[in-house]
């Protein structure tokens, strides 16, 4: 195969910048604690599809091209639907990440009820009400319980005040620093009370979408529980290179947004049109790789470490939690110095580690440590080398 012969070369200072990057992210990955990218990934075997140009066009479901992954995209679209119980007639697509599969969501939302009104809670993701702007949709803001979920008491007095208009729950599947999960039920017996029969419940499970299917007798979060569309990361708890996604929804939905492209004879049910192939392929090759139990695994291993790092957080005299069927600990928030080195988010007073494989034991007693050092003399130095 002919490769492109670049006319230059690059000069010994951006040859130094490329250095600069990849020494920076090398050092940077061990202390990247508190986000929840999974970075304990190995695809090696599929770095040779890295010289195609893979654009996965449109509906996964209708045709392909020659220079598609729609094939692969379909199967890792069937497995997503059978963990969440999907009906036998549901659409959706490997999406950049959740952001876009929440704008998707909201977008047939839209499309099904044009005059309709958003609920969310004041814990929601911030690509929640970014996305009802784009979209025109009005909303109200819920305040939350004490761990995290949205007060459903009081989402059913706005539900009642409006209960004239089409409802949009947005129902995080955990939200991003306490891994709160909304109540379906909850929701919709909100919804039967206010006596609002014309709905939209979209899921916004990022990270607890790949948790809940694979533990003991899950809160409510799959279709048969009663969402209508669902958006789940791939880069989170599976782990990718490349920021990613998948969207679900109910076929029926897509209807309403179905448009023909016509120079390639071909329906488009998606937001991005031309998407990138690569990876629907990286998650095909974890999904076949891991499977049920190794997602299973991942799982229970990062519980056990949750009880361990609260234990460890404790002997220290932080106080430091987390909400049932979660892999986040939440504690006060930490001082900037502990954020420069450990690189975790912070908001709404907390900090949180997530625990997943690349958190080992070690790190867990030494970010405690430094912490507990932290908290004593801030003006002490810490266990390792700053962030690069």
């Amino acid at each position: 195969m002919k490769h492109f012969i670049y006319p230059h070369e690059l000069d010994k200072n951006d040859k130094e910048k490329l250095d600069y990057l990849y020494n920076k992210l090398t050092h940077n990955t061990k202390y990247y604690a508190g986000y929840s990218p999974n970075t304990e990934f190995n695809y090696a075997d599929l770095y040779k599809f890295l010289q195609f140009s893979i654009n996965n066009l449109g509906d996964p479901f209708i045709g392909g091209n020659e220079m598609s992954s729609h094939g692969i995209e379909c199967e890792v679209l069937n497995y997503f639907a059978r963990i969440t119980n999907a009906p036998k007639q549901f659409s959706g697509y490997v999406t950049n990440g959740s952001t876009e599969g929440n704008l998707y969501g909201l977008y047939l939302a839209r499309k099904m009820y044009p005059n309709t009104i958003a609920y969310f809670s004041n814990h929601t993701h911030y690509s929640i009400p970014k996305n009802l702007d784009i979209l025109n949709i009005p909303y109200f803001n819920i305040e939350t319980i004490h761990n995290g979920e949205m007060d459903y008491d009081l989402l059913y007095g706005k539900l009642q005040e409006n209960r004239d208009r089409p409802a949009l729950i947005i129902a995080n599947i955990g939200t991003t620093v306490v891994s709160a999960i909304d109540n379906i039920d909850k929701i919709k017996a909100a919804l039967i009370n206010a006596n609002i029969s014309q709905y939209f419940i979209h899921a916004d499970a990022a990270f607890d979408g790949m948790i809940l299917p694979f533990i003991d007798n899950p809160p409510p979060f799959r279709f048969s529980d009663g969402i209508d569309s669902i958006a789940i990361s791939g880069h989170k708890l599976i782990g990718s290179p490349i920021p990613c996604g998948i969207v679900l929804t109910k076929k029926k939905y897509v209807g309403n947004i179905k448009t023909l492209i016509e120079y390639v004879d071909k329906p488009d049910t998606t937001i991005s049109g031309s998407r990138n192939g690569i990876t629907p392929v990286f998650l095909w090759y974890a999904i076949k790789r891991t499977g049920d139990d190794g997602f299973k695994k991942i799982v229970y291993d990062g519980f056990a470490k949750a009880e361990y790092a609260i234990k460890k957080f404790k002997k220290f005299g932080i106080n430091a939690w987390k909400n049932e069927h979660s892999l986040t600990v939440v504690f006060p928030a930490a001082s900037k110095k502990i954020l420069t080195k450990w690189n975790i988010p912070t908001a709404y007073g907390y900090s949180q580690i997530t625990l997943l494989p690349k958190l080992t034991y070690p790190m867990i007693d030494e970010f405690c440590v430094d912490m507990a050092a932290d908290i004593q003399d801030p003006n002490a130095k810490l266990s390792s080398a700053l962030m690069y």
